[in-house]
């Protein structure tokens, strides 16, 4: 569970407010919250039906966010004239 899929910007004050819930109980204070790693959390469910943030979750996010990673800071498309 350890992963930068997990990791999510948060300031202590707010995050102390969500407390220690279930993903479905923190769904909406997480989408009015001015920070974009929040909100979209949701994309990343394995069934969005259910709200569960699991382990698959935590992978396919992780993934995207390497993958955004790699693409945006690649030194080898920095400097393009």
């Amino acid at each position: 569970m350890n992963r930068l899929g997990n990791l999510v910007i948060d300031s202590i004050s707010p995050n102390a407010a969500k407390g220690n819930k279930d993903f479905s109980d923190k769904l909406d204070s997480l989408s009015s919250f001015i920070y974009l790693s929040q909100k979209e959390l949701t994309r990343f469910l394995e069934n969005r039906d259910t709200l569960v943030w699991n382990l698959k979750s935590i992978q396919a996010r992780h993934k995207h966010l390497v993958e955004f990673a790699l693409k945006t800071w690649n030194p080898s498309t920095w400097h393009k004239s």
